[in-house]
């Protein structure tokens, strides 16, 4: 059977499954890494989903743009924000972008196969195709295009549209 990782989705404010500096500490890093490109950025326009991807016992986060900024018709990006050890903030900070995936559509899934020690993601691309993103042992694929026809196996969804 396979296993079925819980999330919960966050949008602009915390959520119970992570407190609200965590909360604060993930928006803030998706801040200064969008920032450079996009002068008007706002975390609200963005969705969290938690959850531990790399199973490393704390919680990433994944977060999907509604920002037309962001998003083209195709779809929009996707941020894998990689949860940094307490004992390694202080130098790195509380998360590292660990991927970004561009013209994503929904429903973007989690799912139980991994690679590399990290879970494979499940999306769709802009030929309306469910591909698997698998990391690479750095990150995961740019882009859906570079990903695998998806079987179909189920998932835990993290968002099921695009906007």
């Amino acid at each position: 059977m396979i296993a079925l990782l819980s999330f919960v989705l966050l949008a602009a404010t915390p959520d119970s499954t992570v407190d609200a500096p965590t909360a604060a500490a993930a928006q803030q890093t998706l801040l200064h890494y969008v920032s450079p490109f996009d002068a008007t950025a706002d975390a609200s326009l963005w969705s969290f989903a938690w959850a531990d991807l790399n199973g490393d016992g704390l919680k990433d986060a994944v977060a999907f743009s509604r920002d037309e900024d962001w998003c083209g018709s195709s779809g929009c990006t996707l941020l894998v924000l990689e949860a940094i050890p307490k004992e390694d903030q202080e130098e790195l900070g509380p998360f590292h972008v660990a991927a970004e995936v561009a013209v994503v559509a929904g429903p973007v899934q989690l799912l139980a196969s991994r690679h590399h020690g990290w879970a494979d993601l499940s999306v769709v691309d802009e030929e309306g195709r469910t591909v698997r993103l698998a990391f690479d042992g750095e990150s995961y694929p740019f882009s859906p295009a570079a990903g695998t026809a998806s079987p179909s196996e189920d998932g835990t969804v993290l968002f099921s549209a695009t906007n």
